[in-house]
């Protein structure tokens, strides 16, 4: 995944302290593009914004700054993925 990649959310169950500090989250089956890439060395993950959702800067970084909460990477899958794995009839009955 890359900035710029289109991305599905496959997950936006999130903990009651994420729903409070994170007020615009992404909804599953939301297409999405991959705004920034952020990589927490300490967690080893990694995490994405997206240019569709912004959310105030509100998580403090580990020498102080404060910076816009992420979401982590494993939420989503790549559109083009998503949209191989579709069957013929899944597109057909969707889109009736």
């Amino acid at each position: 995944m890359k900035v710029g990649d289109q991305v599905v959310c496959i997950d936006d169950r999130f903990d009651a302290r994420s729903e409070e500090i994170i007020p615009n989250r992404p909804r599953k089956d939301g297409i999405y593009t991959v705004r920034d890439i952020v990589f927490y060395d300490m967690h080893d993950k990694r995490g994405v914004l997206l240019q569709e959702i912004r959310n105030p800067k509100n998580v403090r970084a580990l020498f102080g700054a404060m910076l816009e909460p992420s979401f982590n990477i494993i939420r989503f899958a790549p559109l083009d993925d998503v949209l191989e794995s579709i069957t013929l009839e899944e597109f057909e009955h969707e889109t009736i």
